[in-house]
């Protein structure tokens, strides 16, 4: 085999194949033109220039840190990867003539700081679900947080609820919760470190391990015109009964007509009916409730809509609403924030609103209302109000970042420890863009984060570095560096 490829070989001509010469030392071109940066972009990873086209150049080189990286590039634009953050590099371009004469320019670049910190995962995948979405978020009283969300099982989809450490490690969870027709709809944390669990037409009581302490289900056998169609919030009284709203109809007698209106259940401390009412209404109004929160007077803030109908049945507007009540649902007060009192507060939507009580005494409203501009849009409203219900200040995307024409889902607010505010909202303007505004509570804007092509996010804080804790809704967490770079960062 030897001789025959030696015959071989020796039988053929033999071209050599010479290599093109480097230059490291290339001639000063007298013909090349002028020339210079226009555009430098930094990512964490990434830097894009672009350069003015000198005359009589042909080619281009690009170095880095004074080492020949890219060749022969005939365009007059180069995007760099695979950089270190928040390093300095010295980024050259070599213009080349038809003759390999050249000139050089530099300029040191550094990368921006990287914005992800840290992954970590809330992982309930030990209890053999195929799937899990997370929804919904409370704080708990030891630090950490009680998560709602669904789960498939077995084919089947499954509610449930996950009690996590303040590191996101699973303490327990418990999923059989789940009755098809009857969604959690609220958790909130009582006296003794368990939790009230207010479902569409079932109220739950839970220890603080996630046992079943009670469950009633009486709701579920009324007929709704006399009762309640859904309930949507409960909270703990101060004698360890529970107060529980939700919304049901009333016909009144002028228009032969059900409306819907506000109803009240007080449940004793083993979870029995105590009585219902509803908040006072009228004819031609429709009354949503959406929370209940304790006031700070040891009465109870209701807080929901208020639909205005004129006699011919046709929407006016749907307007924020706060009912102040005592333990026994007696109507104190109510606030309905009209146009004439709160600007731009018309049509609200009562799905994707929210109430949070500050640690200086006042409240916070956070929702979606439609706005009119060149198109119908949806944008993210935050407003404050005081304990009286006196409007302090109004934010939205008109005051904050000017994206008029954006539309935006809100998605969940979070108290930081100043009483500023975040806010997470999903804007429709971008594929899978998320805003957080942080918002001060004086109601001047702090930043605006945007975060490109993340899971969706259902809870956004801080840490003790400053850092933004993102909570999305597969169970990831998210440490991001705030002033490192996210895509679309103002």
């Amino acid at each position: 085999m030897q001789l025959v490829l030696f015959g071989m070989l020796s039988s053929c001509e033999i071209t050599t194949i010479k290599p093109e010469p480097f230059y490291n030392d290339y001639e000063t071109s007298n013909k090349i033109g002028d020339f210079g940066f226009e555009t430098v972009q930094t990512t964490d990873n990434d830097i894009y220039i672009t350069w003015s086209k000198p005359d009589n150049a042909v080619l281009f080189d690009v170095l880095i840190n004074d080492t020949l990286s890219f060749t022969n590039l005939q365009k007059n634009f180069h995007l760099i990867s695979g950089l270190d953050p928040t390093t300095s590099y010295k980024i050259s371009v070599r213009a080349l003539d038809s003759e390999y004469r050249a000139k050089l320019i530099s300029k040191n670049i550094t990368t921006q700081r990287q914005s992800l910190i840290d992954v970590k995962k809330i992982d309930i995948g030990q209890f053999e679900y195929k799937d899990y979405a997370l929804q919904k978020y409370r704080k708990t009283s030891d630090g950490g947080f009680v998560f709602q969300g669904m789960g498939r099982k077995y084919e089947e989809w499954y509610t449930i609820l996950v009690k996590t450490d303040a590191n996101f490690n699973v303490q327990w969870h418990v999923n059989y919760l789940l009755v098809k027709a009857f969604g959690v709809q609220d958790v909130k944390e009582c006296h003794d470190g368990g939790f009230l669990i207010t479902t569409n037409l079932e109220v739950l009581k839970l220890s603080k391990l996630g046992k079943l302490v009670w469950r009633n289900n009486e709701l579920t056998k009324q007929n709704s015109m006399d009762g309640v169609s859904n309930l949507v919030a409960g909270t703990e009284l101060q004698d360890n009964s529970y107060l529980c709203v939700g919304n049901g109809s009333v016909i009144y007698p002028e228009t032969s007509m059900g409306h819907s209106t506000v109803v009240l259940y007080k449940f004793s401390p083993d979870g029995k009916i105590q009585w219902k009412k509803n908040i006072e209404s009228v004819a031609f109004i429709d009354k949503t409730a959406i929370q209940i929160i304790p006031d700070y007077d040891g009465n109870y803030i209701v807080f929901g809509t208020t639909n205005e109908k004129d006699e011919g049945n046709s929407n006016l507007n749907s307007l924020y609403t706060i009912w102040k009540i005592d333990k026994e649902g007696t109507q104190i007060d109510e606030h309905i924030y009209r146009d004439n009192t709160l600007p731009d507060m018309s049509n609200l939507l009562a799905s994707s609103v929210d109430i949070i009580r500050t640690n200086d005494g006042h409240y916070y409203l956070m929702g979606q209302r439609v706005a009119h501009t060149y198109a119908v849009t949806y944008v993210t409203y935050t407003l404050k109000i005081d304990r009286e219900g006196k409007f302090l200040w109004k934010r939205d995307p008109f005051d904050t970042t000017g994206y008029t024409e954006s539309p935006e889902s809100y998605k969940s607010s979070t108290l930081l420890e100043d009483n500023s505010l975040l806010v997470v909202s999903l804007s429709g303007g971008y594929t899978n863009v998320q805003r957080i505004n942080h918002i001060s509570a004086d109601g001047v804007l702090i930043k605006t984060l945007l975060i490109e092509n993340y899971p969706y996010i259902f809870y956004a804080d801080k840490d003790k570095a400053g850092n933004y804790v993102l909570v999305t809704d597969p169970g990831y967490v998210f440490i991001i560096d705030p002033e490192g770079y996210t895509g679309l960062n103002y």
